[in-house]
């Protein structure tokens, strides 16, 4: 995964399908929030002009595979504005 500015040209670049992304805040090291969809590129579109200013994409075979990736990333990254899955 690599980092890419929240606009429109890069946010058009991701495929649609199942994955899972990764929000940043403006100048954070980790991930602000960790979410997982089933259509990556709508997905981003929703959270595009909040406050995030950076994100990372992971594109799964599945859904299921996705949660799974999703709740992997939230246990180890902590972001805090995710529930912690214990």
């Amino acid at each position: 995964m690599s980092r890419k500015r929240f606009v429109d040209k890069n946010r058009k670049r991701v495929r649609k399908g199942p994955g899972v992304y990764s929000l940043f805040a403006k100048g954070a090291k980790k991930p602000t929030y960790i979410g997982s969809a089933k259509n990556l590129n709508r997905r981003l579109s929703e959270h595009q002009g909040q406050k995030y200013h950076t994100f990372e994409v992971k594109h799964t075979n599945s859904t299921k595979e996705a949660r799974g990736l999703e709740r992997k990333l939230i246990k180890r990254k902590r972001p805090r504005r995710n529930k912690v899955y214990a």
